[in-house]
């Protein structure tokens, strides 16, 4: 089987094939096949070594972290997605004012503009 005689080894075929170990109460966990049978409990709950290794079980606490850590990133994101989605809101009706500000001076404030200068130099014109 590839191993050495009269170790059992704690890895099963399939993670041997993917060259990963996946502690078991730890799936995103994925161990190089180095680290298992290796005497360091690197699994929260020591699935990675034997029984006979003395691994405490600390999943409950190690879990309980990640699970804050991950509400902490999530309620981040939300935070972060208001935030962005009410600022691009504030963006778009700046954007709308702008747009109608410069259409007003564009179409209505610049033709009476020309109309005035044009009126004043026909009256400086008939004042030569």
């Amino acid at each position: 089987d590839g191993g050495w005689s009269g170790v059992k080894p704690s890895i099963d075929v399939t993670q041997s094939r993917t060259g990963r170990f996946a502690c078991r109460q730890q799936k995103a966990l994925l161990l190089p096949l180095s680290r298992a049978d290796d005497g360091v409990c690197d699994c929260c709950d020591g699935s990675d070594e034997p029984p006979s290794s003395n691994c405490k079980d600390e999943c409950g606490l190690i879990l309980a972290e990640e699970r804050a850590a991950r509400a902490k990133i999530t309620m981040t994101f939300a935070e972060g997605s208001k935030r962005r989605s009410d600022e691009m809101a504030e963006y778009q009706q700046l954007l709308r004012e702008t747009v109608d500000d410069i259409e007003e001076l564009r179409f209505k404030k610049m033709p009476e503009t020309r109309t005035q200068l044009n009126k004043v130099k026909e009256n400086m014109m008939d004042m030569k």
